[in-house]
């Protein structure tokens, strides 16, 4: 979630990654690049539903369309590093 302010200044996301996969970390990146913090707040769930949309693709259509935007992602910013979830105490 960001504002009309962050979105006017960064931009729209990159369309070269097409329908998906690593536009938010390459959206993320610009933000930061443009001075701004990413924050993470950590007190809230975003439930996707089993990737609906991309389960719709045949296994290997979801495979190279991870790796072509995966190569994008490395060809701008370097190789990434996979998400790993924070280990978080209930409160």
């Amino acid at each position: 979630m960001f504002t009309r302010k962050v979105y006017e200044s960064v931009g729209p996301l990159d369309e070269a990654f097409g329908r998906g996969f690593f536009e938010d970390d390459d959206y993320c990146r610009r933000v930061e690049q443009s001075g701004l913090r990413v924050l993470c707040a950590e007190d809230v769930f975003i439930h996707h539903q089993l990737s609906t949309s991309f389960n719709k693709l045949k296994s290997a259509d979801h495979q190279a369309l991870f790796e072509q935007n995966k190569a994008i992602n490395d060809a701008k910013w370097g190789t990434c590093t996979p998400h790993t979830y924070k280990n978080m105490e209930k409160k």
